[in-house]
């Protein structure tokens, strides 16, 4: 009787002992599963900003561009050349809005500036203000990266000064209504949150599930 206890216990354990190795293998595995698909995305994303950088450089004069604003200043001899990137802002989403400051005369860009940029609208019924202050630039161009909250017109101003010299400037930017329901793509960011998700809660069920064995086998 003893001995077919002894038995009895030897299986238990052996049989305890098998599963832990495989659900240790299983989580094994989603680890490395996790640390490839991670790998994976990083490789994915320098290769993406690699191309789009390549894009940029190459494609100056595309459509995603907007059609260049100018504001000339005759008395000081300046004029500012604004554009945005893309040509149709997206509702929170990043629009990159670029100046160049440039001498009418020769048409070529004033070094050394230091401007500022307002961006207001009352499209939403109240009149909304964001500022970029201290902006320097060594040859003339500058730009600032910001995320229209509502479609509506947009006013964007910058004040530029350079060499005792100051001018204004004023543009329109237009951003379309966008249907309910309208999203961005998601970002590699929020795309290694939900695999990561995944993969974790794959764990944590396995490791419920050794525990839940061992409750039975010990009963």
């Amino acid at each position: 009787m003893k001995n077919l206890t002894f038995n009895n216990v030897g299986q238990r354990s052996y049989f305890c002992d098998r599963l832990d190795n495989q659900y240790k293998l299983m989580f094994s595995l989603s680890l490395i599963v996790l640390t490839l698909l991670l790998a994976q995305n990083i490789i994915d994303s320098d290769i993406l900003i690699s191309h789009l950088v390549m894009a940029q450089a190459s494609t100056s004069n595309n459509n995603s561009m907007s059609s260049t604003q100018q504001w000339a200043d005759k008395i000081n001899n300046m004029r500012i050349q604004f554009y945005n990137i893309p040509k149709s802002p997206l509702v929170d989403a990043k629009t990159q809005l670029r100046f160049a400051v440039q001498n009418m005369t020769n048409s070529k860009n004033i070094n050394d500036l230091h401007a500022r940029v307002v961006v207001t609208t009352n499209s939403s019924g109240q009149m909304r203000i964001f500022k970029f202050d201290n902006i320097s630039s060594s040859n003339g161009d500058f730009s600032v990266n910001y995320f229209f909250p509502d479609s509506g017109i947009y006013q964007v101003m910058t004040r530029v000064d350079s060499n005792n010299l100051s001018t204004l400037g004023s543009f329109k930017v237009d951003v379309p209504f966008q249907p309910f329901g309208t999203i961005t793509a998601p970002t590699t960011s929020f795309s290694l949150i939900v695999v990561a998700g995944i993969i974790i809660a794959v764990a944590a069920v396995s490791l419920l599930l050794v525990i839940q064995r061992r409750q039975r086998i010990s009963r």
